[in-house]
């Protein structure tokens, strides 16, 4: 039942259901829906990089433990599941917010990899000054680290953006055979 029908069931006269209904429905309304939007997207996304970014660095946090203790493949394994996992909550954070412009998701992409360099170039040092003091004899290359762990990180988010736009170019080109 729609809204017009309920007030005429309710003894509404028609000039004051169409008043009603422009209010509701008019173009002021409209606007300021999607200013409103607009703005709420824009904030959800400022509020997730920064959840990104301490997430970041409780992630590089919890390496220390795995930085003291492991060399190799082990660690290097433990870091892509990592950054596969949090990469792809990453994508799907950024993605499921409607109204971003291409300077927005840029800006995520360049933003998340620097920190999470930054984070576990930082954590890195932290554990090879840890192993010296403990003397457990492990130590690691900050930068390959880091490194790694931002390109597993922000891989995720690449490829969904790259399926995105093919997807969206395979649309518009079968738009187009169909006119």
């Amino acid at each position: 039942m729609t809204i017009e029908e309920k007030l005429r069931r309710r003894g509404w006269e028609e000039h004051e259901i169409n008043r009603v209904m422009d209010i509701l429905y008019s173009d002021y309304k409209k606007k300021k829906h999607i200013i409103y939007t607009k703005k709420s997207n824009l904030l959800i996304y400022w509020v997730n990089l920064f959840v990104l970014t301490i997430g970041n660095f409780l992630i590089a946090f919890i390496l220390i433990p795995f930085l003291l203790t492991l060399k190799g493949s082990g660690l290097y394994l433990i870091i892509v599941i990592l950054g596969i996992v949090f990469g792809t909550l990453f994508s799907i954070m950024i993605r499921d917010i409607e109204m971003l412009e291409t300077k927005h998701h840029i800006f995520a992409t360049i933003y998340i990899p620097l920190i999470s360099i930054l984070t576990l170039y930082i954590m890195v040092t932290v554990a090879n000054n840890l192993e010296n003091i403990l003397g457990m004899g492990v130590q690691h290359q900050p930068l390959p680290v880091s490194i790694l762990y931002a390109v597993v990180f922000v891989l995720p988010y690449i490829l969904i953006n790259i399926k995105g736009l093919t997807s969206s170019k395979s649309k518009v080109a079968n738009e187009q055979q169909e006119k």
